[in-house]
């Protein structure tokens, strides 16, 4: 189990947390929790009510909805950061694809963290903005093989 010394250094070696004060990454490490995780078990599923966010220590997970991945992360990247800011349900499934450590802070806590500190904020809004660049890569690819389908089955008409 990791100590809060030791958290604090983790997460200062994350993107999330980059340029951060020590104070603030001591604060974030002080509210966190950590969580182990075997291979192959549901951190949470799409619909569940979301009120924390995890960041990843060690390991890998898979983000996934209906059969489908999404993306896989590993440790650095954090997921559940959509619904710590509007608590609505997960978008997506979070299944462990090898033994993990997370952190688990909580969005009450987290919140209160990022009331006063701008950097953290920033980084957020980035990783979000992340996300979405990378979901919408993603639809404009569907939908370019979709029309690449549909293009050849006129065609054969």
């Amino acid at each position: 189990m990791l100590v809060n010394g030791e958290k604090t250094k983790v997460l200062e070696e994350m993107e999330i947390f980059k340029g951060i004060s020590k104070g603030d990454l001591v604060r974030i490490s002080d509210i966190s929790s950590e969580v182990k995780f075997p291979k192959k078990k549901v951190v949470f599923e799409v619909g569940d009510i979301g009120d924390y966010l995890m960041v990843i220590i060690r390991g890998k997970v898979k983000v996934h909805r209906n059969g489908t991945i999404i993306t896989n992360l590993s440790a650095g990247a954090c997921f559940g950061e959509m619904s710590i800011f509007s608590s609505e349900k997960r978008s997506a499934s979070i299944t462990t694809e090898s033994e993990c450590v997370l952190l688990k802070i909580s969005q009450d806590d987290f919140l209160q963290v990022l009331s006063h500190n701008t950097p953290l904020l920033k980084n957020i809004i980035g990783v979000l903005s992340s996300r979405i660049r990378e979901t919408n890569d993603l639809l404009f690819q569907k939908m370019r093989d979709c029309t690449e389908i549909w293009e050849k089955g006129t065609a054969l008409h």
